[in-house]
């Protein structure tokens, strides 16, 4: 009788061509459910490749989306989005994966409204820096972030609603040519940004935020030349 050979003793190469997911909304499992950010429709590709040397794992997902819808909290946005993924040191036991040098891209936003689009064009990129990865539904993810966005009307549109109603306060807000840093955590329950710093001409923005039960809490600093508002 033929014993099975352990899966450590394999040396294993996966290259997964571009698949086209008609069905954007399927990558909701891996989101935290009550966060307040859900994907509505559009479709996407994905491409990836594996090595596997038993059960250690390395390897490189991309995923593309374009005219993608998603939800957060209660506002809706409309956009391309690139997702890159470069997994190293992963235990496939544990799921555990490093991912640095992962990126994700969101390009062509813009904030759909009872009055049509609104923002067009606004882009945010979010580099992680030092990241550790789990594999699991929904993911959990910790990262260190280097943000770079167009500006920060949306944002300031998206979470006040003042920015929204004021054209001059949405005016006074709309500052562009930003970068940042931030800490990123995922979990089953919620997602996170903490110690976040956002800077760009007269802008310092500090904040720290909880997506969680369908609503955002946290505190936020913004400073604008002499005007300070917390």
């Amino acid at each position: 009788m033929l014993e099975s050979p352990q899966p450590e003793h394999f040396t294993t190469r996966i290259a997964l061509p571009i698949t086209e997911v008609p069905d954007f909304t399927r990558y909701n499992r891996y989101l935290p459910e009550n966060a307040g950010i859900r994907l509505l429709d559009g479709q996407a590709s994905l491409e990836s490749e594996w090595l596997l040397e038993g059960l250690n794992a390395q390897g490189e997902i991309t995923l593309h989306a374009f005219g993608a819808e998603l939800a957060l909290l209660d506002q809706r946005l409309r956009g391309d989005l690139h997702l890159y993924l470069a997994l190293t040191e992963g235990d496939l036991e544990t799921r555990r994966f490093t991912a640095n040098d992962s990126f994700l891209r969101l390009e062509n936003v813009s904030r759909q409204s009872d009055n049509g689009s609104a923002d067009a064009g606004w882009w945010v990129t979010l580099s992680m820096l030092d990241a550790q990865l789990v594999w699991e539904d929904p993911i959990r993810l910790a990262s260190q972030l280097r943000l770079e966005m167009r500006d920060t009307g949306l944002l300031a549109r998206l979470f006040l609603a003042r920015a929204r109603d004021s054209d001059w306060l949405g005016r006074l807000l709309n500052v562009h040519d930003i970068e940042g840093t931030a800490q990123l955590a995922i979990s089953g329950e919620h997602i996170s940004l903490s110690d976040l710093t956002l800077t760009g001409g007269p802008l310092l923005l500090l904040s720290d935020v909880t997506l969680a039960e369908r609503s955002a809490n946290g505190a936020l600093y913004a400073r604008l030349g002499v005007l300070g508002l917390g």
